[in-house]
């Protein structure tokens, strides 16, 4: 029998060892045989080629630099292929020619390429227990171990049986893009594959924005976050739920006012679950407003009796400073909320006025408190009247303006009846702001 054009004989054969590889992408492999021949010959060549092609591999293109033969040229041969890849899948043969004959070793040793694929679960909720598997198109090696990575750090605390991961109760937290190599093989990891997890939403809370005070007129903006999967859509509600004010992740106020002060909160929802935030008070600063002054007692106002002249106001924050003036004279006349004038005389005669600050601003209040001529026992719109007439009576009432206005009441300011002098008092006017 012959083989190539040659004699077959007992004393010719090729012996693979082994005959079936499978190799992973990129890596190296060896492939050995021994032979035996005639021992009247002598061996000249000796090459690998492949299945159907007879020529040598080391001087094909497709081969270049990746073919490395070792060999004594008498009994045994190895060749080395590196940097395999999936075209090189298929059936390597020994050849060598002596000085009389030559021969092929069939059928050869077949080689598969395959690389690393991690294969996850389509979908995975939170809680699920979960595992993940290292695929491979051929078998490697029984005794191969694998190692797994997430996020680029090696997973040497998981659980890891033969070519699988196994995650336990799974949560938001084994979210991130996993990887398997073969030990030893290090360098030639698997495609990374992102786990997912889908869960409710989690951790939501609310920020304000800008921090600190809010001051009245000012915009200020809440923004909702929550960690879900998938992402969550966003309510707002104000004043216990009872308003729904918002659907958005922010929500704006513009020009921001004290009717804005209150609570808010968040719910975040996806078709898991929602949760709710944490609750956000909204404390909106501003400067005093609706000032007003009262007049104690009310009514007459006797000589040598003693006037309170009291001062209040709206104002956030309410610690408000009051500062009391007084008609032509510059420098202010009295501090605090109230401004007593004790054993009250004509020389007290004059236009009063309350400032309330704090320190977001500022407003005056005006009152004039009127002394015409002999005081009448009651009090008048009607600073020509000396009639009493008590319905509608200025000095029983608060009286309040802004800062650009004037507000007037009537209050009366008489002597006992005893000691009345009429022409030492028809003149003098006693001026109260308020």
């Amino acid at each position: 029998m012959s083989q190539d054009g040659c004699i077959y004989g007992q004393d010719w054969g090729v012996t693979y060892n082994p005959v079936s590889i499978c190799a992973l992408k990129g890596s190296s492999v060896t492939m050995s045989c021994s032979y035996t021949y005639p021992n009247d010959n002598t061996v000249e060549r000796v090459f690998w080629t492949e299945d159907g092609e007879p020529s040598d591999l080391s001087e094909d293109p497709g081969y270049k630099g990746r073919v490395h033969y070792v060999g004594d040229k008498q009994s045994a041969n190895t060749m080395k292929l590196s940097d395999v890849t999936e075209r090189d899948s298929k059936m390597y043969l020994f050849r060598f020619i002596t000085n009389k004959d030559k021969w092929t070793g069939a059928p050869g040793v077949k080689l598969s390429v395959t690389d690393l694929q991690v294969e996850t679960p389509e979908r995975v909720m939170e809680g699920d227990t979960v595992t993940l598997k290292c695929r491979t198109t051929c078998s490697l090696s029984n005794t191969q171990t694998f190692i797994w990575y997430k996020n680029g750090r090696d997973l040497t605390r998981k659980t890891i049986k033969n070519n699988e991961l196994s995650l336990q109760s799974v949560s938001s937290e084994d979210i991130g893009s996993y990887m398997c190599a073969v030990q030893g093989h290090e360098n030639l990891p698997s495609p990374a594959i992102n786990l997912t997890v889908i869960y409710a939403p989690k951790k939501t809370t609310v920020s304000v924005s800008p921090s600190g005070e809010i001051v009245e007129g000012s915009s200020v903006t809440l923004t909702c976050s929550s960690d879900a999967n998938p992402p969550a859509t966003y309510t707002w509600f104000n004043k216990n739920e009872t308003v729904t004010i918002g659907k958005e992740e922010t929500y704006r106020i513009n020009k921001i006012g004290s009717e804005d002060s209150g609570q808010y909160i968040c719910k975040s929802s996806n078709q898991h679950g929602h949760q709710y935030s944490n609750t956000v008070s909204l404390n909106v600063l501003y400067p005093p407003r609706n000032t007003t002054v009262s007049v104690s007692p009310s009514g007459e106002i006797v000589k040598g009796s003693s006037v309170t002249l009291t001062c209040s106001s709206d104002a956030n924050p309410p610690q408000i400073n009051y500062t009391w003036y007084k008609e032509n004279v510059t420098s202010p006349v009295g501090y605090g909320q109230s401004y007593i004038i004790n054993n009250i005389q004509s020389s007290n005669s004059g236009l009063y006025y309350c400032e309330a600050q704090n320190k977001h601003g500022s407003q005056k209040t005006t009152a004039n408190c009127l002394y015409n001529g002999v005081p009448p026992r009651g009090l008048s719109d009607d600073t020509t009247s000396h009639e009493p007439d008590t319905q509608d009576d200025p000095a029983n009432q608060d009286v309040s303006a802004s800062q650009d206005d004037e507000v007037y009441a009537n209050v009366s300011f008489s002597e006992p009846e005893s000691s009345r002098r009429v022409s030492n008092i028809w003149d003098d006017d006693i001026y109260a702001n308020m």
